[in-house]
């Protein structure tokens, strides 16, 4: 009986409830590229991962530094517990990203090098991606899928199995068979990286009865997915608690990713309340990985390019290197 009325309870929240996902509002630049980069730069600005400069532009080819980054992954993953960063020297705490630093770290994407974040220096490529492969928990990969890029031997030791985990799921082909780990990335390019991650954002509470194909984030408490299939992975964002999104006769192809406690879902079937396990675990290895170098790419193949400024910083980044001794 207990849970017959689980379900009618559930399945009322879910038809006074139910929505599409809400259309994000269409925010526009004045230098807003018409090319390969154009829809997922505008997919960034629209879920709130660039948010442009005070004079109206986004300028997509600037390149992207640390700190840029660090914030922009913030935002993606809704993160909100900060972790003590006073023992690196380099931050200072009136800067504008000392809290997306104290962010980036306790999510365990950024590590810096003891002493330094570095967070005005660019990111590199094979930076960006280590950064990626361990937010969104990827397992490390084989080196050999690399053979098929003509520098694959640029790519540094200690990055190989990230940027290889990348690689090997599809997220980044290189461009003209080159990976060009070792350069900077560009606003543009990392926003197509990840739009090849990240499909869809919800952001916003409610039930959701439709979502695209691929991987999905979602960074809002009490959502519930009605009905459908995930045919992808389900990424949890940093703030979602307990039981704070629901799947009512839904299921994930894919990974859970964030789901470290085990919690963070609950499974509603037409039977009452259920947990099977659709999926349970995130990777535990996303890779450690040491220098997260971002530079996702320059041409238009997988990392097309552009610099992809997070707009947090009303000014431009000042240092070009971000080659923390292999330590992200």
């Amino acid at each position: 009986m207990k849970k017959i009325v689980s379900y009618i309870v559930v399945l009322c929240l879910a038809l006074s409830l139910i929505q599409v996902a809400a259309v994000a509002e269409e925010i526009s630049f004045a230098d807003m590229p018409d090319n390969w980069a154009t829809d997922a730069l505008q997919k960034a600005a629209n879920n709130g991962l660039l948010s442009g400069y005070d004079d109206g532009t986004i300028r997509p080819d600037n390149n992207l530094t640390r700190a840029e980054m660090a914030a922009i992954m913030v935002r993606a993953f809704g993160a909100t517990q900060e972790t003590d960063i006073s023992a690196f020297s380099d931050v200072s705490a009136d800067a504008w990203y000392y809290s997306d630093m104290a962010k980036s770290v306790q999510m365990g994407i950024f590590q810096g090098d003891g002493t330094n974040l570095n967070p005005d220096n660019n990111i590199t490529r094979e930076e960006a991606f280590t950064v990626l492969a361990r937010a969104f928990e990827l397992t490390d990969a084989d080196g050999a899928v690399l053979d098929v890029f003509v520098d694959k031997a640029d790519v540094s030791a200690w990055a190989v199995p990230t940027v290889a985990a990348i690689v090997e799921n599809g997220y980044a082909q290189g461009a003209d068979g080159y990976l060009n780990p070792g350069s900077n990335i560009t606003r543009a390019e990392f926003a197509v990286l990840m739009d090849n991650l990240v499909k869809m954002y919800i952001t916003e509470p409610g039930v959701y009865s439709h979502v695209e194909d691929g991987n999905i984030l979602i960074r809002a408490n009490d959502v519930t997915l009605s009905t459908l299939t995930v045919r992808g992975d389900l990424i949890l964002g940093e703030s979602i608690t307990a039981k704070g999104v629901t799947l009512l006769s839904s299921s994930v192809e894919g990974r859970i990713v964030n789901n470290d406690s085990g919690d963070k879902i609950e499974f509603v079937t037409t039977g009452g309340i259920d947990n099977p396990g659709t999926n349970p675990g995130t990777n535990p290895g996303t890779n450690p990985g040491t220098n997260p170098g971002t530079n996702p790419g320059t041409n238009p193949g997988t990392n097309p390019g552009g610099d992809p400024d997070d707009g947090d910083n009303p000014g431009e980044a000042t240092d070009p290197g971000i080659d923390d001794g292999g330590d992200i």
